[in-house]
Protein backbone atom coordinates (compact mmCIF):
# COMPACT_ATOMS: atom_id res chain seq x y z
CA UNK A 1 0.00 0.00 0.00
CA UNK A 2 2.71 2.32 0.80
CA UNK A 3 3.50 2.17 -2.94
CA UNK A 4 0.50 4.45 -3.91
CA UNK A 5 -0.38 2.64 -6.69
CA UNK A 6 -2.73 5.15 -7.92
CA UNK A 7 -0.30 6.97 -9.59
CA UNK A 8 -0.33 3.53 -11.95
CA UNK A 9 -4.09 4.17 -12.73
CA UNK A 10 -3.96 6.81 -15.35
CA UNK A 11 -0.90 5.82 -17.21
CA UNK A 12 -1.34 8.58 -19.99
CA UNK A 13 1.85 10.29 -21.81
CA UNK A 14 1.30 13.81 -21.01
CA UNK A 15 4.73 15.52 -20.97
CA UNK A 16 7.51 17.04 -22.71
CA UNK A 17 11.09 17.20 -21.45
CA UNK A 18 13.10 19.58 -21.31
CA UNK A 19 16.01 18.05 -20.23
CA UNK A 20 17.77 17.00 -23.39
CA UNK A 21 17.31 18.53 -27.26
CA UNK A 22 14.88 17.14 -29.71
CA UNK A 23 16.51 14.54 -32.41
CA UNK A 24 16.40 17.87 -34.63
CA UNK A 25 18.50 20.26 -32.16
CA UNK A 26 15.80 22.37 -31.70
CA UNK A 27 15.42 24.91 -28.84
CA UNK A 28 14.88 23.37 -25.54
CA UNK A 29 11.24 24.94 -24.70
CA UNK A 30 11.17 27.25 -22.17
CA UNK A 31 10.78 26.02 -17.94
CA UNK A 32 6.77 26.80 -17.42
CA UNK A 33 7.23 24.87 -13.88
CA UNK A 34 8.60 24.77 -10.63
CA UNK A 35 9.17 22.47 -7.75
CA UNK A 36 11.19 23.58 -4.76
CA UNK A 37 11.21 23.45 -1.12
CA UNK A 38 12.75 21.69 1.41
CA UNK A 39 13.16 18.13 2.75
CA UNK A 40 15.04 17.21 5.89
CA UNK A 41 17.91 14.19 6.26
CA UNK A 42 17.59 14.13 2.75
CA UNK A 43 21.19 16.10 1.72
CA UNK A 44 22.49 14.91 -1.35
CA UNK A 45 19.50 12.83 -2.83
CA UNK A 46 18.10 12.80 -6.28
CA UNK A 47 14.68 14.22 -6.97
CA UNK A 48 13.25 12.62 -10.43
CA UNK A 49 9.89 13.98 -12.06
CA UNK A 50 8.32 11.60 -14.14
CA UNK A 51 5.72 11.17 -16.51
CA UNK A 52 3.20 7.72 -16.65
CA UNK A 53 3.23 5.91 -18.95
CA UNK A 54 2.42 2.49 -20.51
CA UNK A 55 5.50 1.96 -21.59
CA UNK A 56 6.86 3.19 -17.96
CA UNK A 57 8.05 6.05 -15.89
CA UNK A 58 9.72 8.83 -18.48
CA UNK A 59 12.02 11.77 -16.83
CA UNK A 60 10.33 14.66 -17.53
CA UNK A 61 13.06 16.70 -14.72
CA UNK A 62 15.57 15.97 -12.05
CA UNK A 63 17.59 17.82 -9.20
CA UNK A 64 19.65 17.00 -5.82
CA UNK A 65 18.62 18.07 -2.61
CA UNK A 66 20.90 20.01 -1.18
CA UNK A 67 22.76 19.69 2.03
CA UNK A 68 20.74 21.93 3.99
CA UNK A 69 17.45 20.40 2.56
CA UNK A 70 16.76 22.77 0.17
CA UNK A 71 16.43 21.63 -3.87
CA UNK A 72 15.07 23.21 -6.39
CA UNK A 73 13.83 21.50 -9.67
CA UNK A 74 12.48 23.44 -13.16
CA UNK A 75 10.79 21.66 -16.58
CA UNK A 76 8.52 22.42 -19.30
CA UNK A 77 5.14 20.56 -19.37
CA UNK A 78 2.45 20.42 -22.27
CA UNK A 79 -0.07 20.97 -20.34
CA UNK A 80 -2.43 19.92 -16.97
CA UNK A 81 -1.62 16.05 -16.45
CA UNK A 82 -0.13 13.69 -13.94
CA UNK A 83 3.09 13.15 -12.53
CA UNK A 84 5.00 11.51 -9.93
CA UNK A 85 7.55 13.08 -7.74
CA UNK A 86 10.27 10.34 -6.60
CA UNK A 87 12.91 11.13 -3.84
CA UNK A 88 15.91 8.83 -4.53
CA UNK A 89 16.01 4.98 -6.21
CA UNK A 90 13.42 3.49 -3.73
CA UNK A 91 9.76 2.65 -5.22
CA UNK A 92 8.00 3.82 -2.14
CA UNK A 93 9.26 7.15 -1.84
CA UNK A 94 7.00 8.82 -4.55
CA UNK A 95 3.95 11.39 -4.36
CA UNK A 96 1.74 12.67 -7.06
CA UNK A 97 1.56 15.72 -8.55
CA UNK A 98 -1.00 17.13 -10.85
CA UNK A 99 1.02 19.94 -12.53
CA UNK A 100 -0.25 22.70 -14.73
CA UNK A 101 1.84 25.25 -16.56
CA UNK A 102 3.37 28.08 -14.43
CA UNK A 103 2.79 25.89 -11.74
CA UNK A 104 5.00 27.03 -8.23
CA UNK A 105 4.96 24.11 -6.16
CA UNK A 106 6.01 24.29 -2.15
CA UNK A 107 7.33 21.00 -0.10
CA UNK A 108 8.23 21.01 3.22
CA UNK A 109 8.35 17.80 4.66
CA UNK A 110 11.42 15.53 5.67
CA UNK A 111 12.74 11.96 4.10
CA UNK A 112 10.77 9.75 6.31
CA UNK A 113 7.52 11.33 5.60
CA UNK A 114 8.01 12.25 2.03
CA UNK A 115 5.63 9.99 0.86
CA UNK A 116 2.73 10.38 3.47
CA UNK A 117 3.19 13.84 4.22
CA UNK A 118 5.06 15.81 1.96
CA UNK A 119 3.28 19.25 3.03
CA UNK A 120 2.34 20.50 -0.50
CA UNK A 121 1.73 24.04 -0.91
CA UNK A 122 1.26 27.16 -3.67
CA UNK A 123 -0.79 25.63 -6.25
CA UNK A 124 -4.85 25.46 -6.33
CA UNK A 125 -4.57 21.66 -6.60
CA UNK A 126 -1.80 21.13 -3.66
CA UNK A 127 -5.12 22.19 -0.01
CA UNK A 128 -6.50 18.96 -1.78
CA UNK A 129 -3.54 16.93 -2.15
CA UNK A 130 -2.32 17.10 1.55
CA UNK A 131 -6.34 16.63 2.40
CA UNK A 132 -6.08 13.48 -0.20
CA UNK A 133 -2.62 12.05 1.39
CA UNK A 134 -3.68 12.50 4.63
CA UNK A 135 -7.59 9.95 4.26
CA UNK A 136 -5.08 7.55 1.86
CA UNK A 137 -2.36 6.79 4.64
CA UNK A 138 -6.01 5.94 6.84
CA UNK A 139 -6.52 3.70 4.42
CA UNK A 140 -3.54 2.50 4.17
CA UNK A 141 -2.82 1.30 7.83
CA UNK A 142 -6.02 0.22 7.72
CA UNK A 143 -5.29 -2.23 5.16
CA UNK A 144 -2.28 -3.31 7.08
CA UNK A 145 -3.94 -3.90 9.96
CA UNK A 146 -6.87 -5.98 7.72
CA UNK A 147 -4.31 -8.09 5.83
CA UNK A 148 -2.67 -9.06 9.02
CA UNK A 149 -5.73 -11.04 9.88
CA UNK A 150 -6.23 -12.67 6.63
CA UNK A 151 -5.62 -16.06 7.85
CA UNK A 152 -8.67 -15.56 10.10
CA UNK A 153 -11.30 -14.13 7.24
CA UNK A 154 -13.09 -15.63 4.60
CA UNK A 155 -12.65 -13.53 1.08
CA UNK A 156 -16.16 -11.95 1.80
CA UNK A 157 -15.04 -10.92 5.49
CA UNK A 158 -11.89 -9.40 3.79
CA UNK A 159 -13.75 -7.80 1.40
CA UNK A 160 -16.38 -6.22 3.36
CA UNK A 161 -13.87 -4.14 5.45
CA UNK A 162 -11.78 -3.44 2.64
CA UNK A 163 -14.70 -1.84 0.98
CA UNK A 164 -15.91 -0.01 4.57
CA UNK A 165 -12.07 1.00 5.24
CA UNK A 166 -12.22 2.67 1.65
CA UNK A 167 -15.22 4.52 2.25
CA UNK A 168 -14.22 7.65 4.37
CA UNK A 169 -11.54 7.97 1.13
CA UNK A 170 -14.07 7.52 -1.66
CA UNK A 171 -16.40 9.63 0.01
CA UNK A 172 -13.75 12.53 0.60
CA UNK A 173 -12.88 12.30 -3.27
CA UNK A 174 -16.32 12.16 -4.54
CA UNK A 175 -17.49 15.21 -2.63
CA UNK A 176 -13.96 17.18 -3.94
CA UNK A 177 -14.98 16.61 -7.20
CA UNK A 178 -18.52 17.46 -6.84
CA UNK A 179 -17.73 20.56 -5.48
CA UNK A 180 -14.84 21.67 -7.49
CA UNK A 181 -14.60 20.10 -10.83
CA UNK A 182 -12.20 21.27 -12.63
CA UNK A 183 -9.39 21.16 -9.62
CA UNK A 184 -6.12 19.29 -11.31
CA UNK A 185 -5.99 16.75 -8.17
CA UNK A 186 -9.14 14.90 -9.35
CA UNK A 187 -7.30 13.60 -11.25
CA UNK A 188 -6.24 11.32 -8.87
CA UNK A 189 -9.03 11.68 -6.88
CA UNK A 190 -11.19 9.88 -10.11
CA UNK A 191 -9.36 6.94 -9.45
CA UNK A 192 -11.71 6.47 -6.29
CA UNK A 193 -15.14 6.63 -8.64
CA UNK A 194 -14.05 4.31 -11.32
CA UNK A 195 -15.35 0.66 -11.47
CA UNK A 196 -12.22 -0.69 -10.67
CA UNK A 197 -13.85 -4.36 -9.34
CA UNK A 198 -16.69 -4.21 -12.10
CA UNK A 199 -20.19 -2.45 -11.65
CA UNK A 200 -21.93 -4.90 -9.16
CA UNK A 201 -21.75 -3.17 -6.42
CA UNK A 202 -20.61 0.26 -8.35
CA UNK A 203 -22.71 3.31 -7.56
CA UNK A 204 -23.95 5.40 -10.36
CA UNK A 205 -23.52 8.07 -8.69
CA UNK A 206 -19.89 8.13 -9.45
CA UNK A 207 -20.57 8.00 -13.10
CA UNK A 208 -22.47 11.84 -12.63
CA UNK A 209 -19.40 12.86 -10.79
CA UNK A 210 -17.07 11.99 -13.42
CA UNK A 211 -18.94 13.20 -16.22
CA UNK A 212 -18.88 16.89 -14.62
CA UNK A 213 -15.28 16.20 -13.86
CA UNK A 214 -14.80 15.48 -17.30
CA UNK A 215 -16.92 18.55 -19.12
CA UNK A 216 -15.04 21.22 -16.47
CA UNK A 217 -11.76 19.66 -17.85
CA UNK A 218 -12.89 20.04 -21.46
CA UNK A 219 -13.66 24.07 -20.65
CA UNK A 220 -10.76 24.63 -18.56
CA UNK A 221 -7.93 22.91 -20.21
CA UNK A 222 -9.49 21.94 -23.38
CA UNK A 223 -5.50 21.89 -24.87
CA UNK A 224 -4.78 19.34 -22.63
CA UNK A 225 -4.10 15.42 -23.90
CA UNK A 226 -5.65 14.66 -20.36
CA UNK A 227 -9.15 16.25 -20.65
CA UNK A 228 -9.31 14.41 -24.03
CA UNK A 229 -8.58 10.88 -22.67
CA UNK A 230 -10.72 11.68 -19.42
CA UNK A 231 -13.89 12.53 -21.55
CA UNK A 232 -12.98 9.41 -23.57
CA UNK A 233 -12.55 7.32 -20.42
CA UNK A 234 -16.15 8.68 -19.26
CA UNK A 235 -17.76 7.26 -22.45
CA UNK A 236 -16.45 3.74 -21.84
CA UNK A 237 -17.66 3.47 -18.75
CA UNK A 238 -21.04 4.79 -19.16
CA UNK A 239 -21.06 2.50 -22.33
CA UNK A 240 -20.32 -0.65 -20.17
CA UNK A 241 -22.19 0.65 -17.38
CA UNK A 242 -25.28 0.61 -19.49
CA UNK A 243 -24.56 -2.79 -21.44
CA UNK A 244 -23.87 -3.94 -17.39
CA UNK A 245 -27.71 -2.96 -16.01
CA UNK A 246 -28.77 -4.79 -19.35
CA UNK A 247 -26.83 -8.08 -18.62
CA UNK A 248 -27.58 -11.40 -16.17
CA UNK A 249 -25.15 -10.38 -14.14
CA UNK A 250 -27.52 -7.35 -13.21
CA UNK A 251 -30.82 -8.46 -13.78
CA UNK A 252 -30.50 -12.03 -12.67
CA UNK A 253 -32.21 -13.00 -16.05
CA UNK A 254 -30.38 -13.98 -19.24
CA UNK A 255 -31.24 -12.32 -22.18
CA UNK A 256 -34.17 -13.04 -25.00
CA UNK A 257 -33.13 -15.08 -27.95
CA UNK A 258 -35.63 -15.32 -30.35
CA UNK A 259 -34.30 -17.75 -33.36
CA UNK A 260 -36.29 -20.20 -35.69
CA UNK A 261 -36.29 -23.71 -35.00
CA UNK A 262 -35.75 -26.81 -37.24
CA UNK A 263 -39.04 -26.34 -38.16
CA UNK A 264 -39.15 -22.70 -39.29
CA UNK A 265 -40.71 -21.71 -36.05
CA UNK A 266 -39.59 -18.55 -34.06
CA UNK A 267 -38.59 -20.21 -30.51
CA UNK A 268 -38.20 -17.77 -27.51
CA UNK A 269 -35.89 -18.83 -24.68
CA UNK A 270 -37.84 -17.27 -22.28
CA UNK A 271 -40.65 -20.17 -23.64
CA UNK A 272 -38.34 -22.60 -21.81
CA UNK A 273 -38.26 -21.07 -18.51
CA UNK A 274 -38.26 -23.63 -16.03
CA UNK A 275 -36.56 -26.64 -17.91
CA UNK A 276 -33.32 -27.35 -18.33
CA UNK A 277 -31.50 -25.01 -21.31
CA UNK A 278 -28.30 -26.14 -23.24
CA UNK A 279 -27.32 -23.43 -25.51
CA UNK A 280 -24.21 -24.10 -27.69
CA UNK A 281 -23.51 -21.77 -30.26
CA UNK A 282 -21.15 -23.13 -33.51
CA UNK A 283 -20.64 -22.48 -36.89
CA UNK A 284 -21.44 -24.81 -39.94
CA UNK A 285 -17.78 -24.24 -41.51
CA UNK A 286 -16.04 -24.70 -38.31
CA UNK A 287 -14.59 -27.96 -38.06
CA UNK A 288 -13.22 -28.31 -34.37
CA UNK A 289 -17.41 -27.34 -33.82
CA UNK A 290 -18.81 -29.95 -36.33
CA UNK A 291 -16.57 -32.27 -34.42
CA UNK A 292 -18.70 -31.25 -31.07
CA UNK A 293 -21.81 -32.27 -32.22
CA UNK A 294 -21.81 -35.49 -31.72
CA UNK A 295 -21.53 -34.41 -27.79
CA UNK A 296 -23.75 -32.01 -27.75
CA UNK A 297 -26.71 -34.57 -28.79
CA UNK A 298 -25.41 -37.39 -26.46
CA UNK A 299 -25.56 -34.51 -23.75
CA UNK A 300 -29.04 -33.60 -24.81
CA UNK A 301 -30.04 -37.42 -25.38
CA UNK A 302 -29.10 -37.61 -21.52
Amino acid sequence: MRNIAFLLLLPLVLFSCNNEETEDNTEKPEDNFTISGKITDAANTTLYLEALSQQGAISVAQGTVNTDGTFKMTGNIPGMGIYQLRLGEASDKVIPLTLVPKDHVKINTSFSNFQTNPNVSGTEWSAVMNKYMDEFNKFAQQQQALNAKRDRLSEDQMMEQFVASKKPLDDFAREQMNNDPDNPFNIVLSSSAMPNTGFKDWDPENLTVLKKVSEAYNKKYKDSPFAATMENQVMQIESAYNEFLNSPESTGVAPEIALKNPDGKIMKLSSLRGKIVLIDFWASWCGPCRKENPNVVKLYNE
